[in-house]
């Protein structure tokens, strides 16, 4: 049951968003715009909408993005939610938290980039340097 309550705002967040025009949006922008199932070592899906993004999900013990989330032996094997705005520029991607399942998570910010082979995308999450420190895998579903 508490996983689901987690979900109540993001939906909310996402409903609100959806309501908005995609015709201004730039070639990058539109790319990443949809909804994805995580495949590896990650359990869970994302929605990208205009602005607004929804991940949730399951982070696996031998993940790499695990080891790359803030406090991450103590997150592990954890149903997360985290929803924010986005933004993307020189083919990065910003995206800053406005809720989540991790109160301490709220209102912080992190950076990845993506590559596309047909629907398959693998996204680099960044550190402050711009290094790659979580890999991972997904496939766009719509």
């Amino acid at each position: 049951m508490k996983k689901y309550f987690l979900l109540i705002p993001a939906i909310i967040l996402m409903a609100f968003s959806s309501c908005t025009e995609t015709d201004e949006l730039s070639d990058k922008e539109h790319e990443i715009i949809g909804t994805y199932q995580y495949t590896g070592n990650r359990d869970g899906m994302s929605i990208i909408a205009k602005d607004y993004f929804i991940f949730t999900g399951i982070v696996n013990t031998e993940s790499a993005m695990a080891d790359s989330l803030n406090t991450a032996e103590n997150r592990r094997n954890e149903f997360s939610v985290e929803a924010g705005k986005w933004s993307i520029q020189d083919s990065i991607v910003t995206c800053t938290s406005l809720y989540n399942s991790n109160p301490a998570g709220v209102g912080t910010s992190f950076r990845w980039t993506y590559t596309i082979d047909g629907d398959n995308y693998t996204f680099n999450i960044l550190g402050d340097n711009g290094e790659v420190i979580g890999k991972g895998t997904a496939i766009k579903l719509n």
